[in-house]
């Protein structure tokens, strides 16, 4: 996992933007990754962007990275994420930063929508979501009198209640958030937003896109036998994947539509030896469901 050395934590700095192969650079430089290895490098810029969204890496300047405004030591509830492990296991983990487990590699913080082969509930969800419109459909329609303009003061007021319930135990975020949304909609679950997930299986971890509900995420892991667990990481113009061969530039395989290029990180997997004899893009079909993500 690689977060931008110069990006802000606890403490102060300015946020700066890095493409992901100036990422990967920059970490083969370090000697983090191996020069001769074919990586899957996928995006994962919610990471100490958004709140709630803090990393570890335990190989690089800092253990621990959070937004400037955010101490996640301070949070009553755990951060659920993605982690990788000192064997090289992946798992889903509920992260309590005041004890970071000696065997935890890397950490990313998301939205948990699949834990143990269960889907979890929109009560659930909503305390991970600080971007309420990756949760809620918030164009409430001119049957109502409010317009596309006002989407904007919606979510302002639900990601308001977000912040001041930021440490809140699980139960009271879960309850205030709940409150909040019933009293400015009704809203409809969105259905169609572009997600983008890691989730872990009994012998594989896997990258999940699609235009879909955060919950019908879930579902897909399930789908494709990731039972342990689903972390959505990153949403909208921001996902990204792509690989890199030893002697090649970084291609991008999977983008948005209104993909944003610069990220503050990402996440470099090293694929088993002789897997670049596979090419394993070569015949990747983008299908419907991803509909506005092409390949390039």
């Amino acid at each position: 996992m690689l977060p931008d050395s110069r990006q802000p934590h606890v403490g102060g700095g300015t946020v700066q933007w890095v493409w992901m192969a100036d990422h990967i650079t920059d970490a083969r430089r370090k000697g983090l990754i191996a020069a001769t290895e074919y990586l899957v490098c996928v995006s994962a810029r919610n990471g100490f962007q958004n709140g709630r969204c803090p990393l570890v890496a335990r190989r690089t300047e800092q253990l621990i990275w959070q937004r400037n405004d955010e101490d996640p030591k301070q949070s009553k509830r755990p951060y659920p994420g993605i982690a990788c492990l000192s064997d090289n296991a992946f798992a889903v983990l509920s992260m309590d930063f005041q004890r970071v487990p000696e065997n935890v590699k890397w950490f990313i913080a998301g939205i948990p929508v699949q834990v143990g082969g269960r889907v979890l509930e929109t009560a659930e969800i909503i305390t991970s979501v600080y971007d309420p419109p990756h949760l809620f459909d918030l164009r409430v329609g001119a049957g109502r009198g409010i317009t596309r303009g006002n989407d904007g003061d919606l979510a302002k007021q639900i990601q308001a209640t977000f912040v001041e319930h930021l440490y809140s135990t699980q139960e009271d975020a879960a309850l205030a958030l709940t409150a909040r949304v019933a009293e400015l909609g009704p809203f409809n679950i969105q259905e169609d937003y572009f997600h983008h997930a890691i989730a872990v299986g009994d012998d594989a971890v896997y990258d999940i896109m699609a235009h879909a509900s955060l919950q019908d995420i879930g579902r897909l892991s399930l789908a494709v036998g990731a039972r342990h667990g689903c972390i959505v990481v990153d949403n909208g113009g921001s996902p990204e994947l792509a690989h890199m061969a030893p002697s090649e530039g970084l291609r991008g395989v999977i983008r948005n539509y209104y993909w944003r290029e610069p990220t503050i990180a990402c996440v470099a997997f090293a694929l088993h030896a002789g897997t670049e004899k596979n090419r394993p893009f070569a015949d990747l079909n983008v299908v419907r469901p991803f509909r506005e993500a092409w390949p390039t």
